[in-house]
């Protein structure tokens, strides 16, 4: 993906969710194991606790 596109969609996700700036510094870092979740009014950063031999599962390509 090209980053013009990765930013407009990016962009996109920050009004849709109205993410604040440490959100969007989170989500910018593009760190695996890392999410964050939003129910309801919450909004939680979440760390997933994967053996390597699953993270394999995901690939090394970025998801392409």
């Amino acid at each position: 993906m090209t980053s013009k596109v990765y930013l407009s969609l990016f962009a996109e996700t920050k009004e849709l969710y109205n993410l604040t700036e440490a959100e969007e510094e989170i989500l910018a870092a593009k760190r695996r194991k890392i999410a964050i979740l939003l129910i309801g009014s919450k909004r939680l950063q979440i760390d997933f606790e994967l053996p390597e031999y699953k993270m394999k599962f995901f690939g090394k390509a970025g998801g392409k």
